[in-house]
């Protein structure tokens, strides 16, 4: 975490920030300065709204270019995602706004949290390292 106050003075080739669907002033700042923004969004009718809603604000700050989407979902298999997944497609669409990974819910992400240490340290499952990977990935061809 960095103070937004302090990223005109991080001597770094890009700044990456990862951001909710919110708005604060501190979060506008982060967002206006960073050359990349990930968004998790959850296949949930709730975080739809608010998505649009950050997207909006987003596009009004002229800087809904820089935001990518990562999806976070409990299974493509569940109702939830078939039903919802449509929408999130058509938001990024008029958004032109881009969905660069896909990723379950996992009780792995909450422990590395809590432990503040990564998937990979934690030795998480292969299939919640691998999707961290290919977000990894869609976050350097952003980038480049």
């Amino acid at each position: 975490n960095v103070n937004p106050k302090d990223l005109k003075e991080i001597e770094a080739d890009y700044v990456v920030a990862d951001n909710g669907p919110i708005f604060t002033q501190e979060s506008i700042t982060q967002i206006l300065e960073a050359d990349l923004v990930i968004v998790p969004v959850q296949t949930e009718a709730l975080d739809l709204q608010q998505t649009t809603s950050f997207l909006e604000t987003a596009k009004a700050l002229g800087c809904s270019d820089k935001i990518k989407l990562v999806l976070i979902h409990g299974g493509q298999n569940t109702q939830m995602y078939k039903s919802l997944r449509p929408f999130i497609e058509e938001i990024a669409e008029k958004f032109e706004v881009e969905i660069i990974s896909e990723m379950r819910k996992s009780q792995a992400v909450s422990k590395a949290n809590l432990q503040n240490l990564t998937v990979f340290q934690i030795q998480s499952p292969k299939q919640v390292r691998d999707e961290f990977k290919d977000l990894f990935r869609g976050v350097a061809k952003c980038l480049h």
